[in-house]
């Protein structure tokens, strides 16, 4: 479970690891020009809004939804 997005995992006979401590999201690489590439690294915990705001401040640009409350940890 990373940003909560559903419920569907919390039921009997499943169990479900809380994620949410483990939002880091830090942007490795980069700064050197527009050739050196940049890589984004987000911990299973964070959410889409954190990784879009760490990405836009370091200049760069993140497909996703626009939903920034939802969890990162499935598409990760």
């Amino acid at each position: 479970m990373g940003g909560g997005h559903g419920g569907h995992c919390v039921v009997s006979n499943v169990v479900a690891v809380d994620m949410r401590e483990f939002d880091r999201v830090h942007v490795v690489g980069g700064g050197g020009g527009e050739e050196e590439e940049s890589l984004v690294v987000a911990g299973a915990g964070a959410t889409t809004g954190s990784i879009v705001q760490t990405a836009m401040a370091a200049g760069l640009t993140v497909p996703l939804g626009s939903r920034p409350s939802v969890g990162a940890g499935l598409w990760l």
